[in-house]
């Protein structure tokens, strides 16, 4: 059976096995276990054990990243397992979760809802059809503060209550620096959802890890009439720290695949 992740044309999208074996260094996971492991996550998806499948991306996604996130080797099939996570996620009834993993995918990696995911079944098929909300930030148009997204008459913005930086999963990635610019909605009950990043000046597997931070951030709520609302918010987040203004450098254009 064909491969879910091939392109829908020439180009393609799955995990190109060659590369990521030559690219394994030796202390590594072996280019067998790599295999193997990536393997059961896709025989967990097609059977439909979504509980087995989010443990085996865990704990692939955790080795893959700590081992490869400075190389920048293995951005697309990061991204990949990403996408897989939501897919699990969605058939466990973590609708929450599902969400916001789908949004980081399809952020890094857009033909991802043009893609045939139906050998994955239908939680695969429910997240393709949600699809994700989209802006882009217009040329030229600079990143310089946390605010809120448009004219909101009669609202009163949100405050940050809780802002965690990007953390570093292994020494490799301590000197990786980045910057990354998301549009997120903070809802009522002052969580994060719906994360559309924006502006990436840095490596995806950094990118990635920016997600996890500005999942965690917390504020007070926008209110109208002082009743809590919901607003889209402008976040910018750094290995710096949290904030920092933009540049005029165009970001790199996110990886389809993995480099050589």
């Amino acid at each position: 059976m064909r491969h879910p992740f091939s392109s829908l044309g020439s180009r393609v999208f799955a995990l190109s096995t060659v590369f990521l074996l030559l690219a394994l260094p030796a202390l590594a996971l072996t280019p067998e276990q790599w295999k193997e492991q990536y393997e059961q996550v896709e025989h967990h998806l097609r059977a439909g054990d979504w509980q087995a499948a989010d443990v085996a991306i865990g704990k692939l996604y955790k080795a893959t990243i700590e081992q490869h996130g400075d190389t920048g080797r293995f951005d697309g099939g990061l991204v990949q397992l990403t996408a897989m996570r939501a897919i699990a996620e969605k058939g466990l009834g973590r609708a929450a979760d599902a969400s916001w993993h789908w949004y980081e995918a399809v952020s890094l990696m857009p033909d991802l809802l043009r893609m045939d995911l139906s050998p994955y079944g239908e939680p695969a098929q429910a997240l393709q059809s949600q699809g994700v909300r989209g802006r882009e930030l217009p040329a030229g148009e600079q990143y310089r503060k946390d605010e809120p997204v448009g004219d909101l008459p009669g609202i009163k913005p949100p405050k940050r209550s809780k802002g965690p930086g990007i953390r570093m999963p292994s020494l490799r990635m301590k000197d990786m620096g980045g910057f990354y610019v998301f549009e997120v909605i903070v809802e009522a009950d002052g969580t994060v959802t719906q994360p559309l990043l924006l502006r990436r000046k840095g490596s995806v597997a950094l990118g990635l890890l920016a997600f996890d931070a500005v999942r965690n951030w917390r504020f007070k709520p926008a209110t109208r009439d002082g009743a809590p609302v919901a607003v889209p918010y402008l976040i910018g987040i750094g290995t710096g720290g949290i904030g920092g203004a933009d540049s005029d450098d165009e970001p790199e254009a996110p990886p389809s695949d993995q480099g050589t």
